[in-house]
């Protein structure tokens, strides 16, 4: 997969999803913060980056943005400002069979805080820069970005419809983005800013194992930029408020008040209650 000329800056990349409906487990993360560590590091996530070949400094680059210009915050920027085949870079981290599996059953959240730009005006409408995740089962969710010929800022579902997400100053302004994937519809609702923007996405077909984010097109071109978004402690949260968590809670909540509560219980157990023994006085004499 290839991604148009175009240069992202990327705060954050989360994903998440929730074992039980006490705990949400933070699979997958990359967060600028203050020190802007190189995302193949320990501390910045452990993520492997792919062509890393084709990077040269000039027309395709990977690295750190410290600060991003006037936002003044940090970031790691993506650039592809090529049309040769397969020159573009990206970041992808798999994920193990159990995460696989948890994820598949109660549903995950992939979340980037971006920022993107295109650095060739006559560039608008061919798509670069992406968020993927796959399920290592035949199903790919994909979001592309892309400044279009108008300067808005849109993003195509892979396989299914493109949508307008910011406009004017705001559309290379920074952006939050989240699939959140509900197990009961086996599809992805899209949000920008905590807005929904589009529901039903059910993917398309295609194996890759995890995550995926950078740039993927030889026609287009793009500038990616990103920085810090959601804490883990917030993503935690929003899973466990998620459509599929709450019906979840809802039917076991349904099922505990069929059930006697513990202190009914143990009234029930111990309904006959021992009298105090009687003390037999010995016969006057």
């Amino acid at each position: 997969m290839t991604f148009p000329r175009t240069a992202c800056s990327l705060i954050a990349v989360l994903l998440a999803f929730c074992a039980t409906l006490a705990r949400a487990e933070l699979a997958a993360s990359y967060a600028a913060g203050t020190t802007t560590p190189d995302p193949v590091t320990a501390e910045g996530g452990a993520w492997t980056l792919n062509n890393a070949g084709a990077i040269n400094g000039t027309t395709v680059i990977s690295a750190a943005q410290a600060p991003d210009g006037a936002t003044g915050l940090n970031a790691w920027r993506m650039l592809d400002n090529s049309t040769a085949g397969s020159a573009f870079s990206f970041w992808s981290k798999s994920l193990t069979t159990t995460q696989l599996s948890t994820a598949a059953t109660f549903g995950w959240r992939l979340s980037a805080n971006v920022r993107v730009v295109d650095p060739v005006a006559a560039n608008g409408g061919t798509a670069s820069t992406l968020l993927l995740y796959g399920d290592n089962a035949g199903k790919r969710w994909i979001l592309f970005f892309d400044i279009d010929a108008s300067g808005n800022l849109t993003t195509n579902l892979f396989g299914s419809t493109t949508v307008t997400v910011a406009t004017g100053a705001t559309a290379t302004a920074y952006h939050l983005h989240e699939m959140v994937y509900d197990p009961a519809t086996a599809s992805v609702e899209y949000f920008v800013d905590s807005v929904s923007k589009a529901t039903g996405y059910a993917g398309t077909t295609g194996t890759y194992n995890g995550v995926q984010w950078g740039n993927g097109s030889t026609a287009g071109r793009a500038t990616a930029i990103g920085t810090p978004s959601r804490s883990p402690s917030t993503i935690r949260q929003r899973l466990r408020s998620s459509p599929h968590i709450r019906n979840h809670r809802r039917r076991h909540r349904a099922r505990m008040s069929r059930s006697p509560p513990p202190s009914q219980t143990r009234r029930a157990s111990s309904g006959i209650r021992a009298r105090r023994p009687c003390r037999v006085r010995p016969p006057r004499r």
